[in-house]
């Protein structure tokens, strides 16, 4: 019934969020997959899913860490203006992990998937530019959005047409009240380290999206969930279910001081 879960969702333009990472997955004969997502945090450090690091696509092969994508058809990415005013990205960066680091609490079969969170530690720096900059992370007292207000979910995942969408996507999602969510999930158990939103026809993040960010505009950006699991994509009535970042941030500081 879990399933990693953007449906429904828009293309972005050529430099918007700019801090999203593709996981890029490479099985022993050497096929490449994009599979997850995840957020750049600083020069070093990718926020993702657990389950993204714990799962069968590492078992038996690696991942890397794309970097500055927006169209993963082109080598290099360029709006649509005309030649003479045309605006290219910086070709992406691919880099590979010095370290995975699992949340020490998150079991990949315990069905309430708590603890869903994870930091991939690069090899090298990311080299920091329009098209390649970190999002914010809250700090532990961060209220986090309201129920009803729209946040925004991006990724490359299932549209609901194709099984992986080559264009950045984006989509603007409603969050939901934690008991109505409880109750909707009843056979689980929404912790508050999880947060939901959507539960609206046919926009929803879904398969490829996982790890990616759930987001919030006020004076800056700032990564308030991480995709963590959802029923089917886009059905209506069923929110989606995301790590609560700002339960976290402690965690997180404690890992990059080391």
């Amino acid at each position: 019934m879990l399933a990693d879960r953007i449906v429904g969702g828009s293309d972005t333009s050529l430099e918007e969020f700019p801090w999203f990472a593709l996981l890029n997955y490479v099985n022993r004969k050497g096929v490449e997959a994009f599979k997850c997502g995840g957020s750049l945090i600083n020069r070093r450090y990718v926020l993702t899913a657990a389950h993204c690091l714990d799962n069968e696509h590492l078992d038996a092969g690696d991942v890397n860490v794309r970097l500055g994508d927006h169209d993963t058809s082109n080598e290099i990415d360029c709006d649509e203006e005309d030649e003479l005013n045309r605006v290219c990205a910086d070709p992406p960066q691919n880099i590979g992990f010095e370290e995975l680091i699992i949340h020490p609490g998150y079991r990949k079969n315990d069905p309430n998937q708590h603890n869903d969170i994870a930091l991939i530690r690069l090899e090298r720096d990311a080299v920091l530019n329009l098209f390649v900059t970190p999002i914010c992370l809250p700090d532990a007292s961060f209220p986090g959005s309201r129920p009803g207000r729209r946040v925004t979910i991006t990724g490359f995942g299932h549209t609901g047409r194709t099984r992986f969408s080559g264009i950045k996507q984006k989509a603007l999602v409603p969050i939901v009240d934690q008991q109505q969510c409880r109750q909707k999930w009843s056979r689980i158990t929404i912790g508050e380290g999880q947060l939901c939103a959507g539960a609206e026809f046919n926009i929803d993040s879904c398969s490829g999206d996982s790890g990616g960010p759930l987001m919030s505009q006020k004076l800056y950006w700032t990564i308030e969930g991480v995709v963590s699991f959802g029923y089917k994509c886009g059905l209506e009535g069923w929110p989606g279910v995301y790590t609560r970042v700002s339960s976290y941030v402690d965690w997180i500081k404690s890992v990059i001081k080391q």
